[in-house]
């Protein structure tokens, strides 16, 4: 069974790929306009390695998207997740934790 991190990896991977393709554009062309070679884009869309933050923003430039968009981070999951949490925190302790 793959590790969360793998898949979390190949997703990304996924995205960089859908995104490039959906510009018309070949790995090469995304080489040239994030100064990024070859071998790592293609490391980056199979998921064998992700990206660090200076490739990440560089391909978010060049793919006209967000880094948000390329890791799947969609506004309000950020809230979610918090809601989740105070599920978890005694009910006597919610009033400071809320707005």
């Amino acid at each position: 069974m793959p590790r969360p991190e793998e898949e979390f990896g190949k997703a990304v991977g996924r995205r960089i790929r859908r995104l490039r393709q959906a510009r018309g554009m070949t790995q090469a062309q995304l080489c040239d306009l994030t100064g990024l070679d070859a071998g790592g884009i293609s490391r980056y869309e199979t998921g064998y390695q992700l990206p660090n933050s200076q490739g990440l923003r560089r391909l978010a430039e060049a793919l006209s998207v967000t880094t948000d968009e390329i890791l799947g981070i969609h506004p309000g999951d950020i809230f979610e997740q918090l809601e989740d949490w105070l599920l978890l925190v005694p009910p006597g302790h919610h009033g400071p934790l809320r707005r």
